[in-house]
């Protein structure tokens, strides 16, 4: 009879624990790590621009191949983010999103904005080849908890080339302060119209494809892009990403996928 009393106490204090445990789940959850996703609107992001920018001349190369003009470009959207932790969340994208250019450093520096949550940058300059890439930076947000990533190339390789062959391939690689290293092999996919308002866009498709490799995460991402090949301006952008990370609980695993066409070549300025 006691040992019969004592198992009984003991399921019931397990019982307890484990209902203590999940209920500082929930509280963790839905109180403390409360995820949102907040949408920005074109007329805010146009707001910050006008607030914050000097329209600089273009700067041509050789070539003929121009950087994109400074302004507020918008597209046509779908796509999100999801990841496994805490249950899983996800962030579904707006259908219209902005690519904000403006002067930056040794020449311009384009801004996407799906989300307050989630974001990226990348600076872009004339170099030898065409546009070149020396840096940009990635930001997540999930449950009010921040990663941006600060990526810095070394030398800046070329995303745009001046001078595009069906078929050409290079490579780039990339480090954060997370000590991550980013291996980049970027190929020519094809000359191709891209329609942008009704009117055919002559454009060079080219794919990069982006493998992380970390102490803790891991991650690979395809990035087809369809460039003005006057301008180095983004026509359309197919995106898709996946990563794992190593935690306390256990691998997080992310996903993002989207794809964006812009909707006019003028930019608001």
């Amino acid at each position: 009879m006691v040992a019969r009393r004592r198992r009984r106490w003991w399921w019931i204090a397990a019982a307890a624990v484990v209902l203590v445990a999940a209920t500082a789940l929930v509280l963790v959850r839905f109180v403390f790590l409360r995820d949102t996703a907040t949408t920005v609107s074109p007329g805010d992001v146009l707001a910050r621009y006008r607030a914050s920018s000097t329209v600089a001349a273009t700067t041509t190369g050789g070539s003929g191949l121009t950087l994109p003009a400074p302004g507020v470009y918008r597209y046509a959207t779908t796509g999100s983010e999801r990841v496994d932790a805490l249950g899983g969340a996800t962030h579904t994208y707006p259908p219209i999103t902005t690519i904000t250019v403006t002067e930056a450093g040794c020449g311009v520096q384009t801004r996407w904005d799906a989300l307050q949550e989630r974001w990226n940058l990348r600076q872009l300059c004339l170099g030898h080849g065409g546009i070149v890439s020396g840096s940009y930076t990635d930001l997540h947000r999930f449950y009010g908890q921040t990663d941006r990533r600060d990526w810095t190339c070394t030398p800046a390789y070329v995303l745009v080339p001046a001078d595009p062959t069906a078929g050409t391939a290079w490579t780039g690689s990339c480090t954060d302060a997370h000590g991550t290293s980013e291996a980049t092999a970027v190929s020519v996919m094809g000359l191709e119209d891209v329609v942008v308002a009704g009117e055919p866009i002559p454009a060079v498709h080219v794919r990069r494809i982006e493998t992380d490799t970390g102490s803790e995460t891991t991650a690979t991402s395809t990035t087809d892009q369809w460039f003005d090949r006057r301008t180095g301006l983004v026509l359309r952008e197919v995106v898709t990403s996946s990563s794992t990370t190593s935690s306390l609980v256990g691998d997080v695993h992310f996903h993002e996928q989207y794809e964006l066409t812009i909707t006019s070549l003028g930019p608001q300025q």
